[in-house]
């Protein structure tokens, strides 16, 4: 279990793990069963945790830095109280954004923080991923090399392409010019007809 994988999803409570993609859709993997379930994008809003981020007043914040600061500094808080929830968010981000951060969204913060600390213990979710640079299996070349790999090409493969298209614009008009006379040819002959 990665925090990469957590997603909220308007119209259903908690939240889930995304186990596939599907086209209409998302298969949605319980927290605490291997239940799987299927959410229709056309019904739901998928929210990734790792895309949430917390207003303050000079930058934002990520969701997951905030539940590794209530981790580390070890917060007491009532789930029922907006008061100790308050305090308790004011202790882990001091500078937020009061006139955007409201309550409610304090009170899902740390229900979803209670909802993934016994999944913390186990897989250590609330660490951050840090992506692997892609190896290269290819040998260092000398820099004479290099500045030859790197000098730029000259520009015969433009005089290419515009030869081409100078050809290419005839015979486009030919063709053209091939149908005129074909369908004129076939409204004479339907005329000659009613003439007779």
């Amino acid at each position: 279990m990665k925090f990469s994988d957590l997603v909220a999803v308007s119209n259903m409570p908690g939240l889930y793990l995304m186990n596939r993609k599907r086209t209409d859709g998302l298969i949605l993997k319980f927290l605490d069963s291997d239940k799987t379930t299927f959410a229709s994008s056309r019904k739901h809003v998928f929210t990734p945790l790792e895309n949430i981020t917390i207003y303050t007043e000079e930058d934002h914040v990520s969701l997951l830095s905030i539940f590794q600061t209530i981790k580390s500094k070890k917060l007491s808080y009532d789930i029922k109280s907006d008061e100790s929830l308050g305090k308790a968010f004011e202790i882990a981000l001091p500078n937020y954004d009061k006139s955007r951060v409201y309550k409610s969204d304090i009170k899902k913060i740390f229900k979803w923080y209670d909802l993934l600390v016994p999944f913390d213990q186990a897989h250590q979710i609330f660490i951050e991923e840090v992506e692997e640079a892609p190896k290269t299996t290819k040998e260092l070349k000398p820099t004479e090399e290099i500045e030859e790999v790197i000098a730029p090409k000259p520009k015969a493969t433009a005089k290419k392409t515009a030869k081409k298209n100078t050809i290419e614009e005839p015979q486009a008009s030919e063709k053209s010019v091939e149908k005129k006379p074909k369908t004129t040819a076939k409204k004479t002959a339907k005329k000659t007809k009613d003439d007779k």
